[in-house]
């Protein structure tokens, strides 16, 4: 049984699926060992735990990829790890494919007890590990090894891709060992790159990659489309969670306020097309796929390796992670303009030249790893400060046989050597007037990174580099420092606003991008003097132009709502919404993705508002997270999978979405109680309604009545259908309560809202069949609308569809309460279009509305809103006014 697939740049392998059943293992001879905890950045994209061997008491590593890989994908890792075995790669054990037993695939390795290089760097970073202990001669080991096991994995004619320090595991005596070579993927045209890329590490990316060309400086009878970035970026301002701080941005509001629970419903379920077309778009596979690698491609990929790994000699030698906070545009529009991070003079400069070597800006002018191992081997980097001896032993296991073989033997005497901790270097060259280490304290001092913050320290650190002559040289340099100077001034107690804002003018002038959106927020939001309302669009557009997310998502809403004396320009606004989406922002994807599955402002997309949704959701946004589990649960485009479902609810509940965090809660409620209770308690404190009307409902579980009464009732008057019908069954039980019939009434009436769709929540929904009308029913219809029928129960049921809630109300629904409720909404473009300027134009109408009183206007589905009925063409009535006919529905 053989099958094909593709590896980093459209290398064709062919792999026997049975040679490999060698390497098999049983996941029943394994046990999780929960005494050793995996550090969580390595387990981003994967499920890693420390496993034991129960019949060896040998420790692995089982990894299960998060998300669903492609067969082809996951056995190609397999493949690489099972036949390319090296001293310096971590060892592979096995690996087990998903069966009727367990349903997953995964890969077992050998537990290495050193942790990884980066969470080394970390450590160093933050002073927590003894300097000592990291000299010159394990630098220089782990620097080897690294490269040893990269010229192996070159020398089958395959490639890493991911290199980084996360991916290379030290054991105890700091040796390294190069692991998780099943990151490389197929890229699609179609989609932005940087979308493309956003899940992957910037900091390791060669500049060929931010083109979207392979074919860069080397054929030169193809097209060339690399992108031409003029302005310098640099980094922005980004919170404690490395998200954006949006400075109060506004987003058009059905997305500012998004509490959508995006209902599925009839239409949802039998799209073929779209399933079509997913399917079609996932096993897309480019007829240039079908080619084996020639020697220029494949000498082309391997100096993507050549270029991630000066990018690890970088960290490793200056305890500091490059780029950190930078978006994916900036890092893309620095490096395009063959700039890198500065290097302290404190590194030496044999080492200094070999980083640089190796992430020229050109691959051709980048060493192999063969020829990096012979630089390795000899001086100046084999001098007094190394161990010879330690080094030569470490060399024997590693090192390729004809390096051994024509070696001449160095000795040297080692030297005690006594490491320098980075922050004091850096202090040292300050004080000697170096601008980089005064530039990058002011950085440190200004983000709080290894020392308590301090701005007016950051200040002190950073005048001297702005003050300084400016010349073709130091421009960026000095622009950087700028900029700093503009956001430590304004964020000062109390602020400085004239101060920042002339730093940031000096800034701009100097080509500092995010400088021309700062000052244009100090302007808009008035704590500086602006000449004019077309100064301020100028500068937001400048930074728009240039790359700037925060500038193109506010230049977009002042647009679309005709701020600044504007007249509202949708399209102008859509144009530069899907720009900060295609920069993969995630709170824009999801944003974007929303207007394309709903055809909002522009033509309807559902493949790529999935796509995005999904992006917007593995890159960290809670809304996105939220919703993209909400229609994995209720199987909206997607196939139903609980399983991914929680665990994104999850995701989305730990960055206290309260939504998410009532639903994790329903969803654990039938097996895992403990944990359950956890969220609900979390979700009732934030008095979100449906999760306190869950609390109350647990309440009256545990015989404590009275006080569930107050919960219930404060989530029943909120539309939680759960809650009416408890306070429902407590009337009914109880006489001294009042009538049970108001709340059977108004529970009925909210499932009407929903017309076609069904309970949208996790938690268990009693369900009746109706004898006479051959109905399922709730329990509010069978108590309202069926009253005087033969009702028979029939359990409870997750996610039911009431049939007689899927009639509809005949009248405009949210119009009774005059509040907002979960309901199927509409869309009319036809009126949209035609309100007048400055008016809110974001109303959502009520299905009957869009069938009475929007006959044969464009009407868009919005599915589920937590919204009210907007239209201005049919009388509100009162909730009072509902026409009631005893034992029909409504």
């Amino acid at each position: 049984m053989t099958f094909n697939l593709t590896f980093s740049f459209f290398t064709y392998i062919k792999i026997d699926l049975d040679s490999l059943q060698q390497f098999a293992v049983n996941p029943v001879d394994f046990e999780t060992d929960s005494r050793i905890i995996i550090n969580p950045s390595i387990g981003r994209t994967a499920n890693i735990t420390v496993q034991r061997e129960k019949s060896t008491g040998k420790y692995v590593v089982r990894k299960i990829n998060k998300n669903s890989v492609p067969l082809t994908v996951f056995m190609r890792e397999v493949k690489l790890l099972a036949t390319i075995k090296h001293p310096a790669i971590v060892p592979f054990v096995g690996f087990s494919q998903a069966n009727n037993y367990h349903n997953f695939n995964a890969i077992y390795t050998l537990f290495i007890d050193g942790g990884s290089l980066h969470d080394a760097i970390v450590h160093c970073e933050k002073g927590e590990v003894d300097l000592n202990q990291w000299d010159p001669t394990h630098k220089l080991i782990i620097a080897f090894g690294m490269a040893a096991a990269l010229e192996h994995i070159h020398s089958h004619r395959w490639v890493h891709r991911d290199f980084k320090p996360a991916n290379v595991l030290l054991d105890r005596y700091l040796r390294p060992y190069v692991c998780d070579f099943g990151s490389s993927k197929d890229e699609n045209p179609g989609i932005p790159i940087l979308q493309s890329m956003c899940m992957s590490t910037p900091t390791i990316m060669a500049p060929e990659l931010f083109t979207n060309n392979r074919n860069v400086n080397r054929r030169p009878h193809q097209n060339n489309n690399n992108n031409n970035f003029n302005n310098n970026q640099n980094p922005q301002l980004y919170n404690q969670n490395n998200n954006i701080q949006y400075m109060n941005q506004e987003l058009p509001s059905n997305i500012q306020n998004n509490q959508n629970l995006n209902q599925n419903n009839s239409n949802f379920q039998n799209n073929s097309n779209f399933q079509n077309n997913n399917n079609a778009y996932q096993n897309n596979n480019n007829a240039q796929n079908n080619e084996y690698m020639t020697d220029d491609d494949f000498l082309y990929d391997s100096k993507l390796d050549v270029y991630a790994y000066g990018v690890t000699l970088f960290e490793m030698f200056t305890f500091s992670i490059p780029y950190q906070n930078w978006s994916f545009m900036e890092v893309m529009s620095f490096v395009l303009e063959g700039k890198r991070p500065p290097i302290p003079r404190y590194v030496e400069n044999h080492w200094k030249e070999l980083i640089e070597q190796c992430w020229a800006q050109d691959p051709n002018d980048r060493p192999t790893f063969h020829q990096i191992l012979e630089k390795l081997n000899q001086k100046p980097y084999l001098n007094g400060t190394i161990n010879i001896e330690m080094f030569n032993e470490y060399k024997k296991v590693v090192a390729p046989k004809d390096l051994l073989e024509k070696e001449e033997m160095i000795k040297i005497n080692p030297i005690a050597y006594n490491a320098v901790k980075p922050l004091n270097a850096l202090m040292n060259s300050a004080i000697d007037g170096d601008a980089v280490s005064q530039l990058n304290l002011g950085i440190i001092y200004f983000e709080g990174n290894r020392v308590e913050q301090c701005l007016e320290t950051a200040i002190h650190y950073f005048q001297p580099v702005a003050n300084q002559v400016l010349t073709k040289d130091n421009e960026n340099l000095v622009s950087t420092a700028e900029l700093y100077l503009g956001l430590c001034n304004k964020m000062l107690e109390p602020p400085n606003y004239d101060v920042a804002g002339q730093y940031f003018r000096r800034a701009r002038n100097h080509g500092q991008v995010a400088a021309s959106y700062h000052l244009a927020e100090l302007m808009y939001n008035g704590k500086i003097r602006i000449g004019s309302n077309d100064d301020v669009i100028k500068l937001y557009e400048y930074a728009a132009d240039n790359g700037n997310v925060n500038a193109q998502i506010k230049f977009a809403s002042i647009f679309y709502y005709g701020r600044l004396n504007q007249v509202p320009n949708k399209m102008k606004a859509m144009k530069y919404f899907k720009m900060a989406s295609d920069q993969a922002d995630p709170k824009m994807m999801f944003f974007w993705g929303h207007y394309n599955e709903y055809g909002i402002n522009i033509p309807q997309n559902i493949h790529e508002g999935i796509r995005l949704l999904k992006l917007a959701a593995e890159t960290g946004n809670k809304d996105a997270q939220y919703t993209y589990a909400f229609h994995l649960f209720n199987a909206i485009y997607l196939e139903k999978n609980d399983t991914l479902a929680l665990e994104y609810f999850t995701k989305a509940a730990s960055k206290n979405h309260k939504l998410a965090t009532t639903f994790c809660a329903a969803m654990l409620d039938s097996s895992q109680h403990e944990h359950a209770a956890q969220f609900m308690y979390k979700a009732f404190s934030f008095k979100e309604p449906i999760g306190v009307g869950l609390y109350g409902i647990q309440l009256l579980k545990q015989n404590r009545k009275i006080e569930a009464i107050s919960p219930l009732d404060y989530s029943a008057q909120r539309g939680c259908i759960h809650a009416m019908l408890a306070l429902g069954k407590i009337c009914e039980n109880d006489q001294k309560f009042e009538n049970a019939t108001k709340y059977y009434e108004n529970a009925a009436l909210h499932c009407h809202f929903l017309d076609t769709c069904c309970h949208c929540t996790p938690t268990p929904m009693p369900a009746y069949k109706c004898e006479k009308c051959a109905m399922i029913i709730c329990r509010g219809c069978a108590k309202q609308c069926h009253k005087n029928h033969p009702i028979t129960f029939i359990g409870e049921k997750i996610l039911l569809d009431c049939q007689c809630g899927s009639r509809g109300i005949q009248q405009c629904s949210s119009c009774y309460t005059r509040r907002p409720v979960f309901q199927h909404m509409f869309y009319c473009k036809t009126c949209e279009d035609s309100v007048r300027v400055g008016s809110s134009n974001d109303k959502w109408i009520c299905r009957t509305c869009a069938m009475k009183c929007h006959v044969g206007h464009q009407i868009i589905d919005g599915g589920i809103q937590m919204s009210i009925c907007y239209c201005e063409k049919c009388i509100k009535p009162n909730a009072t006014n509902i026409p009631q006919s005893e034992g029909q529905c409504l």
